[in-house]
């Protein structure tokens, strides 16, 4: 909000670019279903919870300064989604439970359960366009010639 505009700018942050990609983001999302990434990415939760949040979601972000999006994300999908009644007021009990730790240091024991334990949860990994190019200074590790790790993860993620 416009509110945290004046603490970015304290900080040193440039909220010029903060709202130029607010902007953009707002744009994107009021575009055609096709190419709508809200839309396309509410569909594909709706589908992979059964249409009533029958699985839960993990959600796993790959940045460092993406940790809290988990967080988040339970914040914003249970409170939006957990409800006892739909909208003609019928009881219904859904919603879809958010479960979020940082990729790179949680995914052991979120992917051990995605993997191993019961199918009652679907995964989102979440990567920024910074870190396939190593636009922000983030140092790719490579893990053998010419293979980083972070290729590695986006050929999980596509």
């Amino acid at each position: 909000s416009a509110v945290g505009l004046l603490p970015a700018a304290l900080h040193g942050l440039d909220w010029r670019a903060f709202v130029s990609g607010a902007a953009a983001a707002d744009a994107a999302t009021r575009a055609a279903w096709p190419g709508n990434p809200a839309w396309l990415l509410a569909k594909a939760w709706h589908s992979a919870g059964g249409g009533r949040g029958s699985r839960a979601m993990v959600v796993l972000p790959y940045r460092d300064r993406l940790q809290l999006l988990g967080r988040y994300l339970q914040q914003l999908v249970m409170e939006s989604l957990g409800k006892a009644q739909d909208l003609n007021g019928d009881i219904v009990h859904q919603g879809l439970t958010v479960y979020g730790n940082k990729g790179s240091t949680d995914q052991h024991a979120l992917v051990q359960q995605l993997r191993d334990g019961p199918d009652d949860c679907f995964a989102t990994f979440v990567g920024t366009w910074e870190s396939l190019s190593s636009g922000d200074g983030a140092r790719e590790v490579e893990v053998e010639p010419g293979v980083t790790s972070g290729d590695y993860l986006l050929a999980s993620m596509l």
